[in-house]
């Protein structure tokens, strides 16, 4: 998978993958939106596995062109995983001061 990766990140360019992870985004954003909707809405008319499937579709094409952007970048998975370890510690650390308010 690796190896496709980078052989469609080469092939389509930075600026092509990263206008297709913006348009990627968006769609996730709707199926997650859809998503809502099935959840307050008896007149929606998709069904859960439509929407379920839907969503799973989406994440996979965000995440396989995050993964173009990052080749493009030559963006290191080591530096990614320490900003997320960043952001977690961060976060546990705000609910931390909710949870002691």
């Amino acid at each position: 998978m690796k190896r496709m990766i980078a052989y469609h990140a080469n092939f389509y360019g930075t600026y092509n993958r990263k206008n297709q992870l913006i348009e990627e985004m968006s769609e996730l954003t709707q199926a997650l939106c859809k998503y809502q909707r099935l959840m307050c809405d008896r007149t929606f008319n998709m069904s859960q596995t439509e929407v379920y499937k839907n969503i799973l579709e989406e994440i996979a094409d965000v995440e396989i062109c995050l993964d173009e952007i990052k080749h493009c970048l030559s963006i290191d998975k080591d530096d990614i995983r320490s900003m997320k370890e960043y952001k977690l510690r961060r976060t546990d650390g705000k609910i931390e001061e909710i949870m002691n308010k």
